[in-house]
């Protein structure tokens, strides 16, 4: 009975956070539709807003480092220690983790947003 309650909650947590970042993605597309002046054929270059794409990008890799933030913490011993989270250590710790990837991403990050800004521009130039 335990092994198909666990199963049970283990797979209804993966399809929230598969629903979280397809919602997550649908999101940037959007934004970058909407920086590119949401033109189907050649874009010319006064449609383009290059803030809202930067803009755009840094937030793409913020959500990535705050994944790759809370990936990594859940392979250290304290994450699967026999002592469970409490609720609130466990959204202090999710709202640790965005806004450290925030403050990342606009610092430099590791380069993902820079990398994403000069392929969305490099036929503006």
């Amino acid at each position: 009975m335990e092994i198909i309650g666990a199963y049970n909650t283990q797979f209804r947590d993966f399809s929230m956070t598969q629903q979280r970042h397809e919602s997550e993605l649908g999101r940037f597309s959007d934004m970058f539709s909407q920086a590119m002046g949401n033109s189907a054929g050649p874009v010319e270059n006064n449609a383009i807003d290059r803030a809202e794409i930067r803009n755009a990008a840094e937030m793409f890799e913020s959500y990535f480092l705050q994944i790759m933030f809370r990936e990594m913490r859940r392979t250290t011993l304290n994450e699967n220690s026999f002592i469970p989270k409490s609720h609130a250590e466990e959204v202090f710790t999710e709202m640790m983790d965005e806004q450290v990837s925030k403050d990342a991403a606009s610092a430099g990050g590791i380069g993902l947003a820079d990398m994403i800004y000069k392929q969305m521009t490099r036929h503006l130039d």
